[in-house]
C-alpha cells in the first residue's frame, strides 16, 4: 500500500504566494525553477510526508527525478482546445483553462479540421522547437514532452467524453441521445488526434510509450449503456495501441465498473467519491491496483478526525490487502491536520512507511 499527495495551484498560491502565469507553462526553465522553489516550500511544511507539487492524478512519484524538465505541461484537453481555435487562460491562482468551447457550433463530423493540419499547428511547432533546443543545449536534462508527466513512459489524455464536453459544452449530453452517430464520430476523431500527438512527441523526445492514462473525469455522469457505446470502444483502442491502461473516473462510479473492467489491458482504476472498494475487488480481482481518492468531506477543515478512521476502516476491510494507493489533491479549505492525521494513521497501522521522495 502507498499514499501520495499532490498540491493544487490554488493552495500553493494562497499558502505560498506562488503564481502560475503564462511564463510558467511556456518557459520550461522558468517552470523548473519555480517547481524547485515549491518543492523546498513543501519540504519545510511536510518534511516526512509524501506530499509534492504534482499534476493531480497524472504523475507517478516513483518516476519523478530532479533532472526532469517539462515542455508543454498543460492538461491534454486544453491543448486540443487551443489547436481548435480557443485561447489559453492562465489565472495566477489556479489551473490553466481555455476561453471558449471551440466545437460548440460543429454539427457534422465533416466540419472537423484535418488531423494533419492540427498536428502542424504553431503551438505544436513551438513545443517541438523547445524540445530540440533542450536536447541540443542541455542534454543532461530528461525532457518530459506534452502528453507525458513523468519518466515512466505513460502517456496521458483526457477521456473522449470528457474532452468532448470541454470542446462542445453542456449540449454534449443531449447529443448522446439526439445524435449518437456524431458523438461516436467525434470520439473516433479525438482518438486519432490524441494518438498522432502522443506518437509525435514520444518520437521527438525519444520516449518508449509504456501505457496510457485516460482521465474520463465526466464519465460518471452518463449511464452504463452510454459508457459501453461511447467510451469503451475508444478506450479499448488506446489499450490495444499503447498497452497498460490506467483509467480515471471522477465521482461515484459503481454503476460503471462492469464497463471499466472491459477495457483492453486495464491495469488500474483511479477513482473516488465513495466508489465501493469491495465492488471493485469483486469485479477486478484481488491483484488489481486500486488508486483511491479520500472523500473531500473527510479532508475539510470542518471534518472530525473520527470520520477519517471510519472511512479507513471501511475501505481497508473491503480491500482485503489488495494493491491500494491512496491519493489526494490538497485544495484550499482542506485541513492540514487532517491530511497529516491520515498519513500518521497509515504509518501507525504499519501500512506505509514514513518517507519523502527527494526530487
Amino acid at each position: 500500500m502507498m499514499i501520495q499527495g499532490s498540491t493544487s495551484k490554488g493552495w500553493l498560491h494562497k499558502e505560498g504566494g506562488f503564481n502560475f502565469t503564462k511564463e510558467y507553462y511556456f518557459d520550461p526553465f522558468a517552470r523548473k525553477q519555480q517547481d524547485e522553489r515549491i518543492e523546498k516550500f513543501l519540504q519545510k511544511i511536510f518534511p516526512e510526508l509524501s506530499l509534492h507539487n504534482l499534476e493531480s492524478k497524472l504523475v507517478n512519484i516513483k518516476y519523478v527525478t530532479s533532472d526532469m524538465i517539462y515542455v508543454g505541461a498543460i492538461q491534454p484537453n486544453l491543448i486540443i482546445g487551443v489547436l481548435l481555435g480557443s485561447d489559453f487562460i492562465f489565472p495566477a491562482d489556479g489551473d490553466a483553462d481555455i476561453s471558449t468551447a471551440p466545437l460548440s457550433g460543429i454539427t457534422k463530423i465533416s466540419d472537423l479540421p484535418d488531423v494533419d493540419i492540427l498536428c502542424g499547428h504553431p503551438l505544436i511547432k513551438k513545443f517541438e522547437a523547445q524540445i530540440e533546443m533542450i536536447k541540443q543545449d542541455n542534454p543532461e536534462l530528461s525532457i518530459i514532452p506534452p502528453f507525458f508527466w513523468d519518466l515512466s513512459g505513460r502517456a496521458t489524455i483526457h477521456g473522449f467524453f470528457t474532452t468532448a464536453f470541454k470542446l462542445i459544452g453542456q449540449k454534449v449530453f443531449m447529443l448522446l441521445y439526439d445524435d449518437p452517430d456524431f458523438i461516436n464520430g467525434l470520439h473516433g476523431w479525438l482518438a486519432e488526434l490524441y494518438m498522432r500527438l502522443i506518437d509525435k512527441f514520444a518520437n521527438i523526445a525519444s520516449i518508449e510509450v509504456t501505457g496510457i492514462h485516460i482521465g474520463e473525469c465526466s464519465g460518471s455522469l452518463i449511464s452504463p449503456a452510454a459508457f459501453m457505446k461511447f467510451i469503451l470502444p475508444y478506450s479499448n483502442l488506446m489499450g490495444e495501441t499503447y498497452g497498460q491502461v490506467r483509467f480515471h473516473s471522477c465521482g461515484y462510479s459503481d454503476h460503471l465498473l462492469d464497463g471499466i473492467a472491459a477495457i483492453t489491458n486495464l491495469s488500474s482504476l483511479d477513482t473516488g467519491s465513495n466508489t465501493s472498494v469491495g465492488k471493485i475487488r469483486s469485479i477486478m480481482g484481488q491483484d488489481f491496483l486500486i488508486e483511491l481518492a479520500p472523500p473531500v468531506e473527510i479532508l475539510l477543515s470542518s471534518s472530525d478526525k473520527k470520520n477519517i478512521l471510519k472511512w479507513l476502516d471501511v475501505i481497508l476491510d473491503e480491500n482485503n490487502d489488495g494493491p491500494l494507493c491512496l491519493s489526494y489533491h490538497l485544495e484550499p479549505g482542506y485541513s492540514i491536520s487532517n491530511i497529516i492525521y491520515l498519513h500518521e494513521e497509515l504509518i501507525c497501522r504499519g501500512l506505509v512507511e514514513r518517507y519523502r521522495v527527494s526530487i
